[in-house]
């Protein structure tokens, strides 16, 4: 099934919701569009992979998306950047893992989680006790 990646502001995060096979491009077009100036910088995400078959990132884009992540935070961010994750099935979460470990280790910029549902994701990436709509 091919894929398809929905991105949408709301107040304070980008919600990105994928479908089908999930590629490295699927992502990278979604840290070109924050590098671009599609979407405010800083913001927090929530991925959300319920309709997501698959994540198909080999270990190489893996490391590459990683260090790109890394330079555009440095460069970008101004405070702390959470992620969380919704929806995953096992294979995915697997994957997930194994990028957070690669990138999301410095947890001075940036955070992921990989949270029940939808409630507790926007309850964990919300700033300061601030309300995100949904």
């Amino acid at each position: 099934m091919p894929s398809e990646t929905d991105v949408f502001e709301q107040l304070g995060y980008l919600h990105c919701r994928y479908s089908g096979t999930v590629s490295a491009d699927d992502i990278n077009s979604i840290v070109s569009a924050v590098e671009r100036g599609k979407y405010p910088k800083g913001l927090n995400y929530l991925h959300d992979f319920t309709l997501a078959e698959r994540l198909e990132l080999p270990s190489k884009e893996m490391t590459r998306l990683s260090f790109q992540r890394r330079e555009m935070m440095k460069s970008h961010a101004s405070n702390q950047v959470r992620a969380a994750v919704v929806g995953a099935n096992p294979k995915i979460l697997n994957t997930l893992t194994l990028w957070r470990s690669l990138f999301y280790g410095d947890e001075h910029l940036y955070l992921m989680r990989i949270c029940e549902d939808e409630a507790t994701a926007l309850s964990w990436i919300a700033r300061n006790g601030e309300t995100l709509a949904k």
